[in-house]
C-alpha cells in the first residue's frame, strides 16, 4: 500500500540493514525498528502484546542522529511517540505531527502536540512536502514560540 503513495523505494528491514537515501524502511509485522550503530536498522521483536513502541524508535534516532533527526508523528491510539518527540527535540531535531483533525486515531499526534515539542503541526495531504521543504537546501525554519499549522 505504502509503494503506491510514494515514488520512494519501500522496503522490508532486516537487522543490520544500512539506511539509504531514498527508501522508505518498514518493520516486519512481528519487529520494531532502532536506529544503531553506523546508520544501520536494529530489528527487535515486539513488546508483549504486540505494541510498537515510537518512543522507543524516537529515542534511538535521537541518540544516533542528534540534530539531523526528524520525527513524524501519524495517526493512532493513546500517547506513545510523546516521550520521544521530546527527545528528538532536545538533541536538535525536528519534529512533526499530523494534524489530528485529519487522523482517523488521534490519540497519538495530540499527545505529541501537547508536549509543546512539535515544531509543525500538518495535516496528512501535507506532510510529504513539509518534509521535503525540511530536506531542502535551505531548509524550512524551525519556529521560535510554538509549533506552525501548514493547512494551505
Amino acid at each position: 500500500m505504502l509503494a503506491g503513495a510514494t515514488r520512494l523505494a519501500v522496503r522490508t528491514a532486516r537487522e543490520h540493514t544500512r539506511l539509504c537515501p531514498g527508501t522508505v524502511w518498514v518493520a516486519h509485522a512481528d519487529r520494531q525498528l532502532l536506529l544503531g550503530r553506523g546508520d544501520t536498522l536494529v530489528c527487535e521483536e515486539l513488546e508483549a502484546g504486540g505494541r510498537c513502541s515510537a518512543d522507543r524508535l524516537f529515542g534511538s534516532l535521537a541518540a544516533r542522529a542528534g540534530p539531523r533527526c526528524i520525527a513524524v508523528v501519524l495517526t493512532g491510539r493513546l500517547s506513545d511517540g510523546a516521550a520521544g518527540v521530546c527527545a528528538v527535540k532536545g538533541a536538535g531535531g525536528v519534529v512533526l505531527a499530523q494534524d489530528p483533525v485529519t487522523s482517523a486515531s488521534p490519540g497519538m499526534p495530540a499527545a505529541a502536540v501537547a508536549t509543546g515539542c512539535v515544531d509543525h503541526v500538518v495535516p496528512l495531504r501535507r506532510i510529504a512536502g513539509a518534509l521535503g521543504a525540511l530536506t531542502a537546501r535551505p531548509p524550512l525554519p524551525v519556529p521560535a514560540g510554538g509549533p506552525t499549522t501548514m493547512d494551505s
